[in-house]
């Protein structure tokens, strides 16, 4: 039964995604030259969900039901941050307009807290223990091309209540406002 959801959702995510992502966007996508850290983080995304799809483990229906819905939330978000930035790419480079608005108006890195939600929620519909191991270096390299980012990207409209100094963390959520000119 949770094999069959999970096809159900991820068809629908599949549809989602071919239906909404801008083709410009895909065209430059294709381009982008792939690096030693995206190599890094398939190998953690793909080793979580496999190890999490082939062990066999009793998951009840409520945890089930979560992981469902926190896979399809991230989707989602990834797919609204695709939609609002058309300079959405995995390459790691200043764009020529930072975007302050849609889902970065409440989150630096709508993408990237969109797969660890994601990955978050196919671990639960599984609950396989031995997937923590790549679902979280998954989600550390995440962070850590977050803050990767953020020295890359920074607009003049980051006041120092916005620098990753000032706050407790270089999270994804920023304080108040939005990350960017647009």
């Amino acid at each position: 039964m949770r094999l069959l959801l999970f096809a159900l959702a991820a068809g629908w995510v599949w549809y989602l995604n071919r239906r909404y992502t801008p083709k410009t966007l895909l065209a430059r996508r294709a381009q982008c030259p792939v690096t030693h850290d995206m190599i890094a983080l398939r190998l953690c995304q793909i080793t979580a969900f496999l190890i999490s799809i082939l062990t066999v483990a009793e998951t009840p229906l409520p945890l089930v039901i979560l992981g469902l819905f926190l896979y399809v939330a991230g989707q989602i978000l990834i797919l609204c941050a695709v939609i609002v930035n058309p300079y959405f790419l995995p390459t790691i480079q200043p764009p020529p307009v930072v975007i302050k608005h849609g889902v970065y108006k409440h989150l630096r890195h709508p993408g990237y807290v969109g797969h660890m939600v994601s990955l978050t929620g196919v671990w639960l519909i599984w609950t396989a223990p031995c997937a923590l191991v790549p679902l979280l270096g998954f989600i550390g390299l995440l962070c850590w091309r977050a803050y990767k980012e953020n020295g890359v990207v920074r607009p003049k409209s980051w006041n120092a209540s916005f620098s990753p100094s000032a706050s407790s963390s270089s999270s994804a959520l920023p304080p108040s406002g939005g990350t960017s000119e647009i």
